[in-house]
């Protein structure tokens, strides 16, 4: 997480500061209004955790879906991953390490945040919004996967234990497999890319299939089972979906001091 608060700290930098020097036509309106937008992901996280509590009987039958989904591939994790590690080759791990990083924060954010200026500086507001939206869905989804990680302390496959070693919550939080922070994060920044340019085959089609290879890689590489993966795959996804979804609408929760205590409000 250090790693990832201090790439942002050097994107949210970069966004503030450079097109500022580079471009006097830049209004300043835009600028403190994107800032407002970066400052909504705690809110954010928030009203996606309580979302479940105004689901339709469709979102329950998605997520029943996809919990019922990665409870059945963890019965063939130890099979998955013996076949893996069988199949190892250097062409494969050298594939593994270029496409890892695209579920860090030491490469996406820098990455979001040239997209962003570019967006500034030609004007371009679709990749200017792509690259706010991608960052909000990165950290919120982030959130996520460290919390479903301190919950369940899920043993890797590099530490020798059966696949279904659990700790359950609490600390030293030493097992953190479940679910792939990496797959989650990437599939959470492709999401937003995907669909913000779905006009255009090759960009959507390269977004989802670098996601992709990113969450195989913490497969191959040993650091986690493959329903780790799946499941980390899927949060990021309906992760971002939910942020575009919040940014469409006027969600907004407030936090106030009234002489009864500490109230919070949620509009819609």
């Amino acid at each position: 997480m250090l790693k990832k608060f201090l790439s942002f700290s050097l994107a949210l930098t970069l966004i503030i500061f450079i097109p500022t020097l580079a471009s006097a036509s830049i209004e300043t309106d835009t600028l403190r209004e994107d800032c407002r937008q970066l400052s909504r992901i705690p809110h954010n996280f928030i009203l996606l955790a309580r979302s479940p509590l105004d689901w339709e009987q469709k979102d329950w039958l998605k997520a029943g879906g996809i919990a019922g989904t990665t409870i059945l591939l963890m019965a063939f994790d130890s099979a998955i991953q013996d076949f893996t590690q069988d199949r190892k080759t250097s062409d494969t791990q050298t594939l593994s390490r270029l496409v890892k990083p695209f579920g860090e924060g030491t490469t996406t954010l820098p990455l979001l945040g040239g997209l962003y200026i570019y967006g500034l500086l030609e004007q371009d507001e679709k990749a200017r919004e792509t690259a706010l939206l991608a960052t909000q869905s990165f950290f919120v989804a982030g959130f996520f996967s460290e919390l479903i990680k301190t919950t369940f302390q899920r043993h890797r496959p590099s530490s020798g234990s059966p696949p279904l070693t659990f700790d359950g919550p609490g600390w030293p939080r030493e097992n953190q497999s479940f679910a792939s922070g990496h797959a989650c994060v990437a599939f959470a920044v492709a999401t937003i890319v995907g669909e913000k340019y779905s006009h255009n085959p090759l960009v959507r089609s390269t977004a989802y299939t670098l996601a992709g290879l990113t969450a195989l890689s913490r497969v191959h590489d040993n650091d986690h089972w493959f329903s780790d993966a799946f499941f980390g795959s899927a949060l990021g996804f309906f992760t971002a979906r939910g942020i575009m979804s919040l940014n469409q609408g006027n969600n907004q929760l407030e936090l106030s001091l009234t002489p009864r205590g500490l109230q919070i409000s949620l509009s819609f």
